[in-house]
């Protein structure tokens, strides 16, 4: 779908991965945690915010992964082409829970309303980012 999508807007696959697919893929995530945070469980809807995405990505990958290795052979290589807009993507996600870690520590491990301005800001600014690397370096992994 993300490929079609790239094909259909001109974009490239990884401006689709980093907005409509991670955002749909994002929206079960902010109903359930929006639920068990009203419901008073706010320290179970931060767990979640936290380990769903680590969760989805063991699993993604790791299913790739199984999936491939069956098709081709146990000693199937998986070769992964770091983009530059890969390496922006992990450092914003590295400041981001850095950032939450040590900011919770600082405040006795309880996590200010005004962190979230920050976290929004820290998005903004990564996707923003993203759009101009990917724009300015032609990076389009579509043909894989």
């Amino acid at each position: 779908a993300s490929l079609l999508t790239a094909d259909i807007s001109g974009l490239s696959s990884v401006i689709i991965g980093l907005t409509i697919v991670a955002w749909g893929n994002s929206i079960g995530d902010l109903v359930a945690d929006v639920a068990v945070a009203k419901a008073g469980l706010p320290y179970t809807a931060i767990t979640s915010c936290m380990c769903s995405p680590l969760l989805s990505a063991i699993i993604g990958v790791g299913s790739a992964i199984l999936i491939l290795c069956a098709r081709d052979g146990i000693d199937t290589v998986v070769k992964v082409q770091m983009t530059p807009t890969i390496y922006v993507s992990y450092g914003f996600l590295l400041l981001s829970q850095i950032l939450t870690l040590s900011l919770t520590i600082m405040n006795n491990y309880a996590i200010p309303y005004w962190h979230t301005k920050i976290l929004w800001g820290i998005y903004v600014t990564f996707l923003i980012s993203s759009i101009i690397i990917e724009a300015t370096t032609g990076n389009n992994n579509d043909e894989d």
